[in-house]
Formats: structure tokens, sequence, C-alpha cells
């Protein structure tokens, strides 16, 4: 995960590198609209206007800002550079995923991870519930601070 944040941060600084300032108006490019538009820079697509256009949700009320920080010198080589960095971020994303599905069957085998449902039901499944007796294993170690969910 580490290491797919860093790629995704090398990415966000290449089109500042090509004078496309998104980052002022976008907090990130890792959503729908800020992959769908580099996407389409990769693609070949260069008008500020038509890229501003794949903006969703509440991004779609900065069209203007959006048109003016897509205003860059953007070009092939930028795309070529954007394309490997988002295959490696696909890759790394696939190995999480891969990680992760492994490490939740791992733990649905492990009686002492479960949960127990309030009603003394246990399982891989139990304790998710409010009112839960006790949380799976998980869960209870995401509430320490600073051990998130994919740490636990």
């Amino acid at each position: 995960m580490h290491d797919r944040t860093a790629y995704w941060a090398r990415l966000e600084k290449l089109p500042e590198r090509a004078l496309i300032k998104i980052s002022d108006v976008m907090p990130e490019l890792n959503c729908v609209s800020g992959r769908a538009m580099i996407e389409a820079l990769i693609a070949g697509e260069r008008n500020p206007r038509t890229l501003a256009g794949l903006a969703r949700a509440s991004l779609r009320k900065k069209t203007p800002e959006l048109i003016e920080a897509l205003t860059g010198q953007f070009e092939d080589h930028h795309g070529e550079l954007a394309r490997m960095l988002l295959d490696q971020i696909d890759a790394l994303t696939a190995q999480i995923d891969q990680l992760t599905a492994r490490i939740t069957t791992l733990l649905e085998e492990i009686p002492a991870a479960w949960g127990i449902d309030a009603d003394g039901t246990t399982g891989p499944h139990a304790g998710c519930q409010p009112g839960a007796a006790v949380l799976p294993a998980v869960a209870r170690l995401d509430e320490i601070a600073g051990c998130g969910t994919y740490a636990a």
C-alpha cells in the first residue's frame, strides 16, 4: 500500500511538470474523475473543456476552475509516463486485493479471530452487527490508535 501511495504521488506530480495544475482544484487524482481525466490525457485528449467534462459529482461545480487548471503543455511523452505509473498502480492494487482476500480467508479459519453476536452466535461473520458481545479480531485491533483495518 505504501508503494501504491508513492506511485499516486508521482502521478500527481507528472501533470504539474506539464503545467497542468489539476491538484489546485482536486485534492487527489485517486478518484473516478481524476482517473478519467488522466486516462483521457493518455489517450491524446488535450482540450481542457472536454477533460473538465469528465468530472463527476461535486467536482462538476468546479468546471471553470478545472478548465483553467487543465490548460497546459501535456504531451505524448507525459502520457507514456502516466500510462506506466497507472499500470504499476493497477498491478499493486491487484496484489493488495489478492493478499487481502487470502488474509480474510485465513482469518475466517481461526475461531479466536471470530466475533460473537449479541445472541451468543459465533462464526467467521459474527460480531459485526450493532450490540455484538465481542467484535472480530480485526475490528478489535482497528480500535487501537494508529492501527487501521489494513494493518490489523
